[in-house]
C-alpha cells in the first residue's frame, strides 16, 4: 500500500551558486536529531514541520511549546488533542486499559504489552523481581479487564489495578482462588504460582508486590488519576482520512518520573496503528528526549518495519551517549534512519562527525585536509548550522531557520493559545 507522506522541514541548503533552497525530507524512513539543549531543534525542525505537515502526528511536547505555537494551525488539518496530566482540567483523557481486548485470544498478549510499558527497565540492571512482578501485574490487569467487561460492560482503569494490588491478604487470597479457576491458561497458572507464593513464601511475595507498587507509584497522583479514568480519544482516530494531532505535554523535569505514562500512550498508538492497515496517509511520531523513556521495543520496531504501515519516527536526543545507555543495538538503530541531523556537537562526537565528512585536497599544495575541522563544529562557527547525513546523498551543511525568524516562510502561520 502506498501512503501519503508529507515532507518534514529541516532548514536551508546552500547551493553551489550561493542560492539557498529549503531542505525537506519526504522519504519513508525515520529521522533522528542529536542536539544538546538550546540548540534550536524545536524552533528549527519541529515547529516548522508541524506548521506544514498535512497528516496525523503524535508529538511528545516538552514544556508545551509545540502546542502553544502550532495548535491553531494544526486545527486546520484536523482535531487537536492535548494530553497534559499537569493541567487536568484542560487535558483530554486516556485510559490505557480501554485498549486491552477481553477476548481470550488477545487478552493475555495485549495485557503483557501494556505491562512491558508500565515497567520502565533500569539501565544495565536485571531486577530479581521484574519478571515475576510483570506476571503478577499481567494477571491482575487481565482479570480486571475480563471481569469488568463482563459485569459492567466497561474497562477498569489504573486506580482499580492499584486497589487490587494493595488489597488485604484476605482479599488477595480470594483473588488467587478465583483466577485459579479461570478458563484462560496463563491466568490460571499465574493464580497457582502466586497463590502458593502468597501463603508459602509471604516475604518473597511481598517483595514482588512492593516492587510492582513502586513502579506504579506515578499513577497514584491525583492529577494523573483524573486524566486516566476514561478515554476522550482513541488511537483509531489516526487511521483513515482524518488528520488529528496528539500533543503529549510534560515538563522537562518530569519526563523520567512520568516515563511509564508516556511509554504506554506512545506504544499503544504504535501497536494499534500497526495491527490494522492505515488508509492513504502516514503518521509521524515526534519524540523529544526519547532516551529518557527507557528502552522501547515499539521504537525499534517503528524504525525497522513501521514504514510498511505508514509510520515514521523523528527522534530527538541530546547526545549519542544517552542512546547507548538505553539501546544495546544503538548503532544499528541509527543506521536504519533515513536522515541523521547533528547540531552543536561537542568534543568526541564532533571529532566523529568531522571524520565522517571526509577530507579534501588543497587547491595549491594538493594536501589532504579535513573537510571540516572538529573544533569548528564545537565552536560558534557552526552554531547556526546542522550537519545532515541522508541515505544515498552526500552530507550537507544546512542552515537553521527558526520559525519565528523574519526570513522564515512559517512566521505568518505561528499562533499562540494566548492570542
Amino acid at each position: 500500500m502506498s501512503f501519503k507522506r508529507p515532507p518534514v522541514y529541516i532548514g536551508r541548503l546552500q547551493n553551489p551558486n550561493n542560492r539557498e533552497t529549503d531542505f525537506i525530507y519526504g522519504g519513508e524512513r525515520s529521522l533522528i536529531t542529536i542536539a544538546p539543549p538550546e540548540s534550536g531543534k524545536t524552533w528549527a525542525n519541529v515547529i516548522p514541520t508541524l506548521l506544514m505537515y498535512d497528516a496525523p502526528a503524535v508529538v511528545l511536547d516538552i514544556v508545551g511549546n509545540c502546542y502553544k505555537n502550532t495548535s491553531k494551525r494544526r486545527a486546520e488539518f484536523g482535531r487537536v488533542i492535548r494530553f497534559a496530566p499537569f493541567d487536568p482540567e484542560e487535558s483530554e483523557k486516556y485510559n490505557p486499559l480501554e485498549f486491552i481486548r477481553a477476548d481470550e485470544r488477545y487478552l493475555w498478549a495485549d495485557t503483557r504489552k501494556l505491562v512491558d510499558m508500565l515497567i520502565v527497565p533500569e539501565s544495565g540492571k536485571k531486577s530479581t523481581w521484574e519478571q515475576r512482578g510483570k506476571m503478577l501485574l499481567t494477571a491482575m490487569i487481565a482479570y480486571l479487564v475480563k471481569d469488568e467487561r463482563e459485569r459492567k460492560g466497561k474497562a477498569p482503569n489504573m486506580q482499580d489495578v492499584l486497589d487490587l494490588l494493595q488489597g488485604s491478604d484476605e482479599y488477595l487470597t480470594g483473588f488467587f482462588l478465583e483466577i485459579c479457576k479461570s478458563d484462560i491458561a496463563p491466568l490460571r497458572r499465574a493464580g497457582d504460582t502466586f497463590g502458593s507464593m502468597h501463603h508459602g513464601a509471604p516475604k518473597q511475595f511481598l517483595g514482588v508486590k512492593d516492587g510492582a507498587i513502586e513502579h506504579l507509584q506515578v499513577w497514584e497522583g491525583y492529577s494523573l488519576s483524573q486524566v486516566t479514568q476514561e478515554c476522550t480519544w482513541t488511537p483509531e482516530e489516526f487511521k483513515g482520512d482524518s488528520k488529528p494531532t496528539l500533543f503529549i505535554e510534560i515538563p522537562f523535569d518530569q519526563i523520567e518520573e512520568y516515563s511509564a505514562v508516556l511509554r504506554t500512550i506512545i506504544a499503544q498508538h504504535f501497536n494499534i496503528l500497526t495491527t490494522q492497515p492505515l488508509a492513504r496517509q502516514s503518521v509521524l511520531f515526534i519524540l523529544d528526549e526519547f532516551p529518557q523513556l527507557g528502552y522501547m521495543k515499539a521504537i525499534e520496531q517503528g524504525i525497522e518495519v513501521g514504514r510498511n504501515a505508514g509510520l515514521r519516527f523523528w527522534l530527538f536526543a541530546q547526545n549519542i551517549g544517552q542512546i547507548k545507555t538505553r539501546y544495546q543495538n544503538w548503532d544499528g538503530l541509527i543506521d536504519l534512519m533515513g536522515v541523521e541531523i547533528y547540531m552543536n556537537q561537542k568534543k568526541e562526537e564532533a571529532a566523529k562527525i568531522a571524520k565522517r565528512l571526509g577530507k579534501k585536497k588543497g587547491l595549491l599544495d594538493g594536501k589532504e585536509r579535513p573537510m571540516v575541522e572538529a573544533q569548528d563544529l564545537e565552536t560558534g562557527a557552526y552554531a547556526d548550522f546542522q550537519i545532515v547525513f541522508s541515505q544515498n546523498q552526500p552530507p550537507c551543511k544546512v542552515r537553521k531557520i527558526p520559525a519565528y525568524s523574519d526570513e522564515s516562510e512559517f512566521k505568518p502561520l505561528l499562533g499562540s493559545i494566548d492570542d
